[in-house]
């Protein structure tokens, strides 16, 4: 993913935020270190890894999670200013919960997401949910 987002595209990468789970947190620090390398090797500079801070969703609990990656999107365009936060969530390796829930936000606020097949190739998506008028509030 990240030599994907490294490539040839307009946008430049800012900002990767690191969502560890309860079963990851301990190896945060191990791929930090391995995505910095990549990131300066590339010869990116500036690309801010960021944690989410000292609490850890419950990766079993869907609202829990929802909501913790809801803020996160929330303080990116708060921070980054609405039309610079141009945001992907990858879902690469996630839990059945962490995959649906980042999916859903994906679907909900009109983001892209990403994954990684088995192959290494990366896949983007965009989703949107339009309802039959019937169904309409």
């Amino acid at each position: 993913m990240l030599n994907d987002s490294l490539g040839d595209r307009k946008e430049r990468l800012r900002k990767i935020i690191i969502v560890p789970s309860n079963q990851t947190i301990n190896d945060l620090e191990k791929f930090r270190d391995i995505a910095k390398n990549l990131v300066t090797d590339r010869g990116v500079d500036g690309v801010e890894f960021e944690p989410v801070g000292n609490e850890v969703p419950d990766f079993e609990d869907f609202d829990a999670v929802y909501q913790h990656i809801d803020r996160i999107r929330a303080d990116l365009r708060r921070s980054m200013g609405r039309k610079k936060a141009r945001i992907c969530i990858d879902i690469t390796s996630g839990t059945k919960v962490y995959t649906a829930a980042a999916i859903s936000i994906a679907v909900t606020r009109e983001l892209p997401f990403s994954y990684v097949d088995n192959t290494g190739r990366v896949h983007y998506a965009m989703a949107r949910v339009e309802l039959p008028h019937h169904l309409e509030p």
